[in-house]
Order: C-alpha cells, then sequence, then structure tokens
C-alpha cells in the first residue's frame, strides 16, 4: 500500500510508526507524524498547512483503521500548530503555556497575514533579485510557503489544545505506550516531545533540525543544551526532527555543537570587541555550511548579540 501526499514524504520509522517529512516550499513547512497504539492513534504536530494536514489524517487513520484519537502540539509556532483544525473532533494535547502561546501568538499571526496579502508576493520579487544561489533558493522556499498559507488564509480557524499537562504525560495503548515531556524551554517558550521507549524513537518537534541551522531567536540556547543534555542520556536510536530528514544521536550532537560553537563565536567577538556588523558577516563554519537557511545563521548570532549586550 503506498500513500502520497504533495506536502510531505510518509516515512515507516518502525512498525506503527511514521514520520511525515515535509517538502519544502510546498506550506506545510515542520514535519509531523503518527503513532499506532494499538487501540488509539496519535499525531504529532499538524503542520502549517490544513490540507498537508487532511493528507496525515487520511493516512493515519487509513494505515492504522482507526480514528485519530490524540494530536500532541509539540510547541506553539505556526508551522507546527495551524492545522489543528482538521483533527477538532479528536482531543489536541499540549503544555499549558503551549496552548497559551498558541492562543496569543496564531491569532496575531492569522491578523497579520490577512492584513498583508502581498507579502508572499514581496518574497518572491526579491527571490526573483537575488544572485546568490543558496539565498535565493532559501527565498523561494519562503515564498512558496508563504503563498499557499496566503490562499487559504481565509478559511483558518484558530483550533486550541483540549488537555493540557505541565511535565510528563503517558498515554498507555494496548500496543505500545507514548511518553510526552516537557523538558522546558529551549527551541522556544516551552517544547514538548514525544517519547516511545519500548521502539527507542522520538519525535522531537523543534528541538532538534537535521541539515537545517537552528532557530535560536524564540528560545534558550543555553536551556537548549540542557535539554539535549537530558536526551542524550534516553534511549533513543531514532529521533523524528521538526525539520530535515530523520536522524540520529550523531545530529543530536551536531545540534549540540552549532550551538556551542555559535555561544564561542559571540564570547570571541566580545573580548575583541568585534562590531555586531563584523560578527554578522563571519562566514558560515565548515560543518553547517551545506544546512538549509543560511540566512537564519545570521540572525542566531544577531539574537545572540544582543542578549549578552
Amino acid at each position: 500500500m503506498s500513500f502520497y501526499s504533495g506536502f510531505f514524504q510518509l516515512k515507516q520509522v518502525k512498525q506503527g510508526i511514521y514520520a511525515a517529512i515535509v517538502k519544502d516550499g510546498t506550506g506545510a513547512l515542520g514535519n509531523a507524524g503518527f503513532v499506532d497504539l494499538g487501540n488509539q492513534t496519535i499525531v504529532f504536530d499538524t503542520f502549517q498547512s490544513t490540507l498537508a494536514a487532511k493528507d496525515l489524517k487520511q493516512m493515519a487513520e487509513e494505515i492504522t483503521e482507526k480514528p485519530v484519537t490524540f494530536v500532541i502540539n509539540s510547541h506553539w509556532h505556526y508551522d507546527h500548530v495551524m492545522g489543528n483544525q482538521i483533527f477538532h473532533d479528536a482531543t489536541i494535547i499540549s503544555t499549558c503555556r503551549t496552548r497559551e502561546l498558541i492562543y496569543e501568538k496564531v491569532a496575531g499571526f492569522l491578523t497579520f497575514a490577512k492584513a498583508n496579502r502581498d507579502y508572499p508576493q514581496l518574497l518572491q520579487e526579491e527571490a526573483n533579485r537575488e544572485k546568490n544561489p543558496a539565498k535565493r533558493a532559501e527565498l523561494l522556499r519562503n515564498a512558496g510557503d508563504t503563498k499557499h498559507v496566503a490562499s487559504l488564509i481565509d478559511t483558518y480557524i484558530l483550533t486550541l489544545p483540549h488537555l493540557t499537562f505541565k511535565n510528563e504525560l503517558t498515554i498507555h495503548g494496548s500496543a505500545r505506550k507514548a511518553v510526552l515531556l516537557n523538558l522546558g524551554g529551549g527551541h522556544s517558550e516551552d517544547d514538548t516531545l514525544l517519547y516511545l521507549p519500548d521502539d527507542k524513537v522520538a519525535f522531537m518537534g523543534d528541538l532538534l533540525f537535521n541539515k537545517y541551522h537552528l532557530t535560536l531567536k524564540s528560545g534558550n540556547p543555553d536551556h537548549w543544551l540542557q535539554i539535549i543534555d537530558q536526551i542524550s542520556g534516553m534511549d533513543i536510536e531514532t529521533y523524528i526532527p521538526g525539520h530535515g530528514d530523520l536522524a540520529t544521536r550523531t545530529e543530536l550532537e551536531l545540534n549540540r555543537n552549532y550551538i556551542k560553537q555559535l555561544q564561542q563565536m559571540l564570547a570571541k567577538a566580545k573580548l575583541q570587541r568585534t562590531s555586531q556588523e563584523e560578527l554578522l558577516n563571519q562566514p558560515v563554519p565548515e560543518p553547517y555550511q551545506n544546512w538549509f537557511g543560511s540566512s537564519v545563521f545570521a540572525d542566531n548570532l544577531q539574537f545572540l548579540y544582543q542578549c549578552k549586550r
């Protein structure tokens, strides 16, 4: 049995565990997935696109032969929660703080998008002018994502989680259990991962990126490093990142090194009294030069510089 979506590639991680790895520029933006617990089905994150969420729901229900029972929102960012409305008949779960942030931030984003309908075209025009191939590819991806959201903007319904928890929640299925862990704020103010201990698999949300520049500016890099330390002590073989393909412990360590290296670059710049402009013009370090989203690297340095002033 094969399943196709124009928004993502569905990958079977293990029996009953599936990752939906997004296709860049289609509007889905952030990875998602689902797990068959035996007598229940869990969906993890819901994309930025309601059409992608519809595809995911259909696949999950056809493959597991049961309706989706629970939906997990890993954090508040738009690309992980804006498909929630497609799962209105399931129980949507998040941390208490993530629910508050979805209410505060997503409503504001929808208002902004409705008031700035020409924004995707501005991105497209900027991409057309860009001569650097890597930067142009990034702008084209962003333009594609925003065009898709703009085409659906009048159909979005802010849909909040129904059930909240604080630190840990375990869902016991007849075939396996799923553990929701809130280890605090790293990438965002509050981040949840889905751990399947019997399978040694974890859905990481944006606590893990694979060959994409990490986004630091909405979180706390020091806390993120502490979270990576905690995750490193868990028995996990396969990680489903928020962005990029399936990952292993190698990619987790690369994420740790990335944050530390940026912090070291900042410390050196402060010691040498390097200006912010000079810092932002530094090249991407060799291990990360082929990662997608090179503009995010400069954003990260700027965020760290301003935080340490």
